[in-house]
Parts: C-alpha cells; sequence; structure tokens
C-alpha cells in the first residue's frame, strides 16, 4: 500500500504561528492548511494505490456494492410505497365499517348503510366487496364499487369505468393481469366465485396508477353480488362525514353495534406505516447481518494479512514516515473507496428499479408484485439512505484493513525486509 515510488516525504518539524490572515479567516485558513502539503501528497498517493493495486481495489469494491444495493433499492420502494399509502388515506374515507366475525372480518348487511346514513355528520356511506380469486393460477384481487374512482391516484390508460346495468358485467383490469393475458378493451374474460361470470373489459389501470392495482379487477358493486351470490351484502362500508364529526360518528356506531369493527382513518395510517416499517426493517436487518459477515471478506480483499503489504510499510517507515501518516494515507484510501462504493451503488439501485422494476425486492414490500413485476415500481431515493450507506461502507472498510495497517505499520523495518 505504497504511494508512487517518485513520492519521497519525510517529515520535518512545523511551526504555526498566528498572523493576522489566519485570525481573519480561520476556515479558509483551515482548508488551505488541510489541503495543502503532506495532506495534498496524502491524497495523490491514496488514490494512486487504488489504482495500482486496481485488482485488490475492484473485489473490495464489487463486494461492498453487491452487499449494499438491495439495501438501498428496499429503502426507496418502501419510501414511495409508504407516501403512497398515506395519500390514499388522506383522500380516502374517514371510517371503515366491517363485520367481526369471532375476531376475524367478516361481510355487513346494506341496511346498516342506511341506518348510517341517518346518523347526524355522515356525508355518504359507500358499500364496496374486497375479494381474492384465481384467474387461470394467477391470485387477482376483486374491487367491486359503484364510485367513479376505484382509489385516489387511480388514472386509466384506456377505455372508461365501469357502469352497473342490466347488460354483461363491465370490469377494468390492472396494468400486470392486461400484461399477462393479453386484456384489451372489449375482451370478454370468465371469472369463478361461487358461480361463473363473464366479465367484459372496459378500461385498463394505467401502470402509473398506485402499484396496488395492477393485479386488481374492478367491477360494480352488483356485479360482485352476482359472482358470489350475496346480495345485500359488502365487505365493507366507506363512510366519509363532516370535518369534525368522525368521532361522534364513530361513538353511535359502536354503541349500537358492538358486532362491527370500526377502523378510524388514524388507525389506518398507523396500520400502514408499522406494516410497510416491519417489512422494511426486517429486510434491512438481514443485510445488514449480511453486510456485517462480509467484513472478514473486505479485511482480506483490501490487503489483511499480505506479506506485499507489509512490505510496503516498512519501505515507507525506511523512507521516514510515522505510524500517523501511514495511518491517515489508509483512512484515506478507505474513505476514496467507500465513496466510490457510494456512488457505485446507488446508480446501480437506480437502474435496478427504472429497468428491472425491483426484481426481487418489491415483492417482499409489496405483496402481489411477483418476481419480476410486469409495471414499473415507485421508488423514491432521498440523500439520507445514500449517506448512511457511505458511512457504513467506510466504516466496514476501517474495520477490515485500518487494524492491519496499524499493526504492521508497528513492526520495525528490518525485521519486515530482511
Amino acid at each position: 500500500m505504497a504511494p508512487p515510488t517518485r513520492l519521497c516525504y519525510a517529515p520535518a518539524p512545523m511551526t504555526v504561528t498566528g498572523t493576522d490572515e489566519q485570525r481573519a479567516g480561520g476556515g479558509a485558513w483551515l482548508a488551505r492548511a488541510l489541503l495543502g502539503g503532506r495532506h495534498r501528497l496524502f491524497l495523490v498517493a491514496a488514490a494512486a494505490n487504488l489504482v495500482r493495486h486496481r485488482a485488490r481495489s475492484l473485489a473490495t469494491l464489487i463486494c461492498l456494492v453487491a452487499v449494499v444495493t438491495p439495501l438501498l433499492v428496499a429503502a426507496a420502494i418502501g419510501e414511495a410505497l409508504s407516501v403512497q399509502a398515506q395519500a390514499q388515506v388522506e383522500a380516502g374515507p374517514d371510517l371503515l365499517v366491517s363485520g367481526d366475525h369471532y375476531g376475524r372480518t367478516g361481510t355487513v348487511s346494506l341496511a346498516l348503510a342506511e341506518e348510517i346514513r341517518q346518523i347526524p355528520g355522515v356525508l355518504r356511506v359507500t358499500p364496496r366487496v374486497v375479494a381474492r380469486l384465481q384467474l387461470e393460477g394467477r391470485t387477482l384481487t376483486l374491487l367491486a364499487t359503484d364510485s367513479q374512482i376505484a382509489l385516489p391516484g387511480a388514472l386509466l390508460a384506456e377505455g372508461r369505468a365501469p357502469q352497473p346495468g342490466p347488460g354483461p358485467d363491465e370490469a377494468v383490469v390492472g396494468a400486470a393481469v392486461a400484461a399477462q393475458f393479453g386484456a384489451y378493451p372489449g375482451l370478454g374474460i370468465a371469472i369463478d366465485g361461487r358461480r361463473t361470470r363473464l366479465l367484459r373489459i372496459v378500461g385498463l389501470f394505467s401502470p402509473s396508477s398506485p402499484p396496488g392495482l395492477a393485479n386488481v379487477i374492478w367491477t360494480p358493486f352488483a356485479a360482485a353480488e352476482r359472482l358470489y351470490d350475496r346480495p345485500g351484502e359488502a365487505t365493507e362500508l366507506l363512510v366519509e362525514t363532516r370535518p369534525g364529526y368522525a368521532q361522534s360518528v364513530t361513538e353511535a356506531i359502536g354503541a349500537s353495534h358492538r358486532e362491527l369493527r370500526l377502523q378510524t382513518r388514524p388507525l389506518v395510517q398507523s396500520y400502514l406505516e408499522r406494516g410497510y416499517a416491519l417489512r422494511t426493517g426486517s429486510f434491512a436487518l438481514l443485510w445488514l447481518l449480511l453486510l456485517a459477515a462480509t467484513v472478514p471478506v473486505v479485511a482480506v480483499t483490501s490487503g489483511f494479512g499480505l506479506r506485499e503489504r507489509q512490505r510496503e510499510i516498512a519501505l515507507l517507515r525506511a523512507l521516514g514516515w510515522h505510524r500517523s501518516e501511514i495511518f491517515e494515507l489508509g483512512l484515506l484510501e478507505e474513505i476514496f473507496l467507500g465513496l466510490v462504493a457510494t456512488v457505485a451503488a446507488g446508480l446501480l439501485a437506480w437502474t435496478w428499479v427504472r429497468f428491472f422494476h425491483g426484481a426481487g425486492i418489491a415483492m417482499v414490500l409489496l405483496p402481489g408484485a411477483g418476481l419480476t413485476p410486469e409495471v414499473p415500481i415507485p421508488a423514491i431515493f432521498l440523500p439520507v439512505p445514500l449517506l448512511l450507506t457511505s458511512v457504513t461502507v467506510t466504516t466496514v472498510l476501517l474495520l477490515g484493513s485500518l487494524v492491519a495497517t496499524w499493526r504492521a505499520a508497528a513492526v520495525t523495518p528490518a525485521a519486515v525486509l530482511r
């Protein structure tokens, strides 16, 4: 780990005297002192060492980038999904009402919707069905509602929203469903519930819609009643209230119907935040353990125990370098390598999400996305994860190499070179 052979620096005692310029501009003087003289030579020597030992540097870089990149991908996807979920909750209903049958979610009667509409402060009650169904071995979500918008943020790439009527039941399918089955407006698909119904596709969700809609089939509410043969029942009621009435409406419903499950907007938001935090945290913990396991690997690839490294340090000592200066040179090498690894991991993570839709990782944070998602997965790259990655990578490099460097610098040059 020696600087270029042309670099021969023998340290000399330095005396610092306070001048008017130093006292007037202490920050500028400090910057010139740190980047001038021997420190500038150390920067050049550290960069030259990494280039000269390119095989060792590349092996260490690949090891770090391979472990850190999935963390950045998971952090970016988790942040975007959390932001989208919060936006949907804020634009959604004030209260979700569903049945509570032996501690499990059950259906509710449409007669309850009429009763809730009579409570003071209630603006609107919308019944909705959310169910699972199988289509040629693939699990999809059936969303049945008479609302003109399936979910907040939903966009149509083609066609229109489904309309209830006496004719064939209409449906809008997600982008992933359309990509896998070749669906298009005008095509009919057979759906199996308690009975088989033919749905006519009248629209397609845009790939830029929330990713949860990629595997959704949206139909009118009456179509779900016929499909599952449960007339007059819904899986949940969406209750919208006047400002300031949400709590009183919740208490009024709970007082007369204890068999119901009532979920207010803050409660739903806390569930979503906890769920995304748990998934992202579990993934991050797994990869941090893997990162800790790479410390010995980094120690080997960065030159721990190599005779060549000991001889280089011995030569520097013979030229008059102090242990602190050798330590500083090694520190600069690891900082350089850590910055390069962070930038490379960030670019690779962006490419992973942009062109490969977070394949292999999106399915952990977004159930139903699949191993290779057919639609783009949202991602928000913030500076904080990159900063934490840089600090983590540099710390791993320091643990892997500087201890060995310090011990090698403590050995006398004669003992190493003979």
